[in-house]
């Protein structure tokens, strides 16, 4: 019987084969008691094994446990090796404990284990994704300098970063370095390069190819040379033939050269090409990738095809092909994209009843969207059920709901669950750290906002743009202009470049500002002065003695319009914002509203010095402040000179003079222009009109009214019955009763007529 016991226990091989499937399963619990039963029955536990346990733990951000599994393995006699130190490092660096990470990476030299390309790539990766660039950079050489080849995910990862921070000539040179080594590409660095060079795709395609062909097939096929300058070189048909030769050397390759030319087709919107090319990999037996099948749901979501994208779906499975997250989460940003909101939530559920969970990505994309929406409630929702589903949520989910919260008032909510997000390890964003802040200050709770800032200074991030913009706002909002001029001070010392839609921002401010600094009722809120001072503080803030005249602005503002004004013409620090003739016609209404003509003519100087002409928009705001300060003449020489300096006026120029004539009282001259206006074939608005035929009736002039009105109804004007009181008045005061009847009934019978049309077209589309 003993022995018949021991012949039906379960087997090392099998407690392995369990092993390795609860962890894939992440059921790490499971997992830990499998090893525990090998123990108690004397079994060898390998160095994989640990291996295995040690990479689920840092896949749930356990580290602390993580480094005690490690430990557990010292003491039973395994060294370790290049893979478990590499484990290890990719868990710290991606919680952003980078010092920790290299604390490994010294061990690791220590232990005489010399640091493989992987290493390179996690450390690389992460210095990528938190936008330190020189540190990835000065990685990637210390790898070529210890004779460590880069491979191609070191490549793409480096691509983007240097693209996102604006280093062309740094990626240019990077680029050229790997099409002349023997790395061989992938699709997923086409995927990258095609949303960074502005290249056609096809010529973009065949490049990656031929260093495909050239360093994994042994074959350079080279372009020919009268494609270099010419746009509608076949490269098409360039990249078929290369597809026949990469066929015959390696079927592997050949795959990914086939997924990476329907990647390019669809890119170009040739989606029946690309579906045929699917077809010929079907018929040479080749097994598609899933980026070939997800550049084709992709294309066809994009085209709104989101039954078309299904069938793709099923033709996967099909040939036997599971859909993966990436799939799922192309159709499910499209949807949300698209303002489908039941439909994405549709595709959740779909997964999950296909035995999938589904990745963060595609929650972040569903929760932010339900946030840009509105629905806080609803993204909420959908927050408890992911993690009641074990998905860890990132910083990205975390960023949205906190900004949903601020935007529904709800700061102290934002405020715990930014802080949840710390404790469960998650480093914070730039974006993450602006939103909190800046929403504590809109609450006026700058004294908590400003602990934040701290936190966010500590942790080596400097305020952006976005920041300074949005404190700058609040303050101009509260009637600190004194405060947002320092801010603004503070900006060009740290040197933030200042964007067109930072000045914008800042202009309207400065606007609302003058609107409610003149409104002596509006009250406000007083601000925590220490809050003030602690906030300038933090963010080392220095006067600067140019301003201190700006800060004691008079009622009226007068003078903080002309600096913004001087200050908007010369450029603000590091930004290309002179060239924007909307920014600058708003400076002119503004100062044209102020009163302050002459003052919007010398901007108009500073605009044509910079090479800059002015527009119709232009000329209609300075025929506007003409005719506010009854300067009538100068409006007329304004609006001929535009004829003149060909910028041709348009309706509003025309009603903004017609509008001048009314209130000067000058009749004829308006009725002259109203004529000219007909030979242009434009029409005055109908407030413009109606206040023509109402001076026209006040003079007692009925011929001239009666034509107006005749032409109003014309025009088919609304409102032409109520307008009807002011002819009828003129024309009974004239003794001319039978005209004012048929005008009368010629106005009723048009707007009878358009009420039975809409009757009957209402009618017809009922059911």
């Amino acid at each position: 019987m003993l022995q018949n016991y021991h012949k039906y226990l379960p087997s090392v091989h099998l407690y392995k084969s369990l092993f390795y499937g609860l962890c894939k399963g992440s059921r790490i619990v499971e997992a830990e008691l499998i090893i525990g039963e090998m123990e108690s029955r004397g079994m060898y536990i390998d160095k994989t094994m640990y291996t295995s346990l040690v990479r689920v733990y840092c896949r749930d951000r356990k580290m602390k446990v993580a480094m005690q599994v490690f430990f557990r393995m010292f003491k039973t006699g395994h060294q370790p090796d290049q893979r478990i130190c590499n484990v290890l490092i990719d868990g710290f660096m991606k919680l952003g404990l980078c010092d920790k990470g290299w604390v490994i990476h010294n061990k690791m030299m220590e232990w005489g284990i010399k640091p493989n390309v992987v290493t390179y790539q996690v450390m690389i990766s992460q210095y990528c994704k938190e936008e330190r660039i020189d540190c990835a950079m000065t990685l990637f050489h210390n790898m070529i300098n210890f004779k460590v080849t880069p491979n191609v995910h070191c490549y793409t990862v480096l691509f983007s970063a240097l693209y996102k921070h604006n280093k062309v000539e740094e990626f240019y040179e990077l680029y050229k370095s790997m099409m002349e080594s023997d790395v061989i590409p992938d699709h997923v660095l086409y995927l990258k390069l095609t949303k960074i060079l502005p290249v056609c795709k096809l010529r973009l395609a065949f490049t990656i190819l031929q260093a495909l062909a050239k360093n994994g097939c042994g074959f350079d096929p080279m372009l020919p040379a009268s494609s270099s300058k010419n746009p509608d070189y076949d490269f098409e048909r360039e990249i078929e033939l290369l597809l026949e030769r990469i066929v015959r050397k390696n079927d592997n390759l050949a795959t990914v050269a086939y997924s990476i030319f329907i990647c390019a087709l669809c890119e170009k919107g040739e989606i029946d090409k690309a579906l045929v090319c699917l077809k010929k990999m079907d018929d040479a037996r080749y097994r598609p990738l899933h980026f070939s099948y997800n550049s084709l749901i992709k294309c066809l979501s994009q085209m709104g095809h989101f039954e078309d994208a299904c069938y793709v779906i099923d033709h996967m499975e099909d040939r036997g092909l599971v859909p993966d997250q990436a799939t799922f989460l192309i159709i499910v940003d499209e949807l949300c994209n698209q303002g489908d909101m039941a439909s994405a939530i549709d595709f959740l559920d779909q997964m999950e009843e296909r035995g999938m969970k589904p990745s963060v990505a595609i929650y972040d994309s569903i929760i932010g969207c339900l946030v840009k929406e509105g629905k806080i409630i609803e993204a909420e929702d959908l927050f408890k059920r992911m993690l009641m589903s074990g998905v860890n949520p990132d910083v990205a989910v975390y960023t949205a709901l906190i900004n949903g919260y601020i935007k529904n008032g709800r700061v102290l909510e934002a405020r715990e669950l930014f802080d949840t997000m710390v404790e469960n390890s998650i480093k914070p964003s730039y974006h993450s750290y602006t939103v909190l802040v800046s929403g504590l200050v809109k609450k006026h709770m700058i004294d908590e906002g400003c602990i934040y800032l701290g936190k966010m200074l500590e942790n080596g991030m400097v305020p952006n743009a976005v920041l300074y913009t949005s404190l700058i706002l609040h303050f101009l909002k509260n009637r600190e202009f004194e405060v947002a001029l320092k801010l603004v001070n503070l900006a060009g010392k740290n040197e933030i470049t200042w964007d067109l839609k930072m000045c914008m921002a800042f202009v309207n401010g400065v606007r609302r500002y003058i609107c409610r600094n003149n409104n002596e009722s509006y009250n406000l809120p007083r601000m925590s002065e220490r809050g003030k001072e602690m906030l300038l503080y933090l963010l080392e803030w220095s006067p600067f003695p140019t301003i201190e005249n700006i800060l004691r602005v008079p009622t009226k503002s007068s003078e903080a319009l002309k600096w913004l004004a001087r200050r908007l013409i010369k450029g603000f620090k590091g930004a290309a914002i002179v060239d924007n003739l909307y920014l600058n016609n708003c400076i002119i209404s503004w100062l044209c509203r102020e009163e302050m003509i002459n003052d919007a003519y010398s901007h108009l100087q500073l605009m044509e010095k910079e090479g800059m002409c002015p527009n119709h928009v232009t000329y209609t705001i300075l025929l506007y402040g003409h005719i506010q300060l009854d300067d009538v003449d100068s409006a007329v020489r304004l609006f001929n000179k535009m004829n003149v300096d060909g910028c041709i006026p348009d309706r509003i120029a025309y009603d903004t003079l017609l509008g001048g004539f009314i209130r000067a009282g000058r009749l004829r001259d308006a009725m002259s222009l109203v004529y000219s206006m007909h030979k242009r074939g434009l029409y005055p608005k109908w407030a413009s009109c109606e206040m023509l035929l109402y001076c026209f009736c006040r003079s007692g002039l009925s011929v001239p009214g009666s034509r107006l009105f005749q032409e109003m109804i014309a025009a088919d004007y609304q409102h032409i019955l109520r307008d009807h009181y002011w002819s009828s008045y003129n024309l009974c005061e004239s003794d001319r009763l039978h005209e004012d009847q048929l005008i009368y009934d010629d106005a009723f019978q048009r707007a009878l007529y358009k009420g039975k049309k809409l009757l009957m077209s209402y009618q017809s589309s009922s059911p």
